[in-house]
């Protein structure tokens, strides 16, 4: 009976810091970290919510942009942060299901340094060309490459990028030679096809859509089993690669491990109503966003089983951690 209590009374007295700590929250700014430039779709969700969070948090909601590093040196100093509410991340599925699997030298453990909660929206991508590059159709793409072994090249948001990864895919299943240009995101990305300075790219429907209702850049590919209700014109690349298998691409919200379950909860309630908003919902959809809101528990089964499904894919395209 004696141990019984005791084992209750250590376990209460290991909940009351969090719990002092949940109900004084927050009282001070809350740094999201962002390791990705500004301008494209990692940039966008948390500054769409910035002022919604800012006022129902009762502080204000800073967006931090940290790039670098193949997205890891952001995404470490959310890992290394104190686990009270005041440092946050927003990613892509790189940072915590590719990266590690790439690069030998990552500083953080995805999967224990991190308290995931919520993968907030989904989006897709594209296979992008300057139309200067003079081909209109994915098959037209490959054929070009196959003549042209090791002088094409494309560029993506990073090494460890799930559009990096999809070049790798699509490299294994046609057995073509192209060069990765990795950037430091989206935003650089688009403008580096913009200016020609890569002919070919791969990245978001929601940093492409500028440029292609501006007739900049052409999508010959949309990295989904299904076309895009709003480019209905742009062919499935299952159309081509009938087995090519979609690497995550989703973006999420995070928290150092160890954060309070009370503010992981108060968190991914602010966070899924504010993007539910009528407007906000709309400016999403324009740029081909989808607002998802998954739970915790969920949002780190789903990194776990998107992380064991891309090391099995760049095993079987023959890509080994650099």
């Amino acid at each position: 009976m004696f141990m019984k209590q005791f084992i209750c009374s250590v376990l209460i007295a290991s909940c009351l810091p969090g719990l002092a700590l949940a109900q004084t929250w927050p009282s001070k700014p809350i740094r999201i970290v962002v390791p990705y430039p500004p301008g494209g779709s990692s940039d966008l969700v948390p500054r769409l919510i910035q002022p919604r969070l800012s006022t129902v948090l009762g502080q204000s909601w800073v967006v931090e942009n940290r790039p670098g590093g193949d997205a890891m040196i952001g995404t470490d100093i959310v890992a290394k942060a104190a686990p009270d509410g005041y440092t946050l991340l927003f990613t892509t599925p790189a940072t915590h299901t590719q990266v590690t699997h790439m690069r030998r030298n990552v500083p953080y453990d995805p999967l224990t340094d991190f308290s995931p909660i919520t993968a907030a929206v989904k989006q897709s991508s594209f296979v992008l060309v300057h139309p200067g590059l003079g081909v209109n159709t994915f098959n037209e793409l490959i054929d070009y490459a196959k003549k042209n072994p090791g002088k094409l090249s494309y560029g993506t948001a990073g090494t460890g990028s799930n559009f990096h990864l999809a070049g790798q895919i699509i490299r294994q299943a046609t057995g073509i030679d192209w060069v990765h240009i990795p950037y430091k995101g989206g935003a650089p990305t688009q403008q580096a096809l913009i200016a020609g300075e890569v002919p070919v790219a791969i990245f978001s429907n929601t940093s492409a859509t500028a440029g292609l209702k501006a007739g900049k850049i052409k999508a010959l590919a949309v990295l989904d089993r299904k076309r895009l209700k709003d480019w209905p014109d742009v062919p499935s690349i299952n159309d081509f690669l009938p087995a090519f298998e979609k690497p995550g691409e989703w973006l999420g919200f995070y928290g150092p491990a160890k954060l309070p379950e009370a503010i992981v909860g108060r968190l991914r309630s602010e966070i899924i109503t504010a993007l539910k908003l009528p407007d906000i919902e709309a400016k999403l959809a324009a740029v081909g966003m989808e607002v998802f809101g998954n739970t915790p528990q969920e949002f780190a089964a789903m990194i776990r089983r998107d992380s064991d499904l891309n090391r099995k894919l760049l095993a079987a395209a023959g890509v080994k951690p650099e």
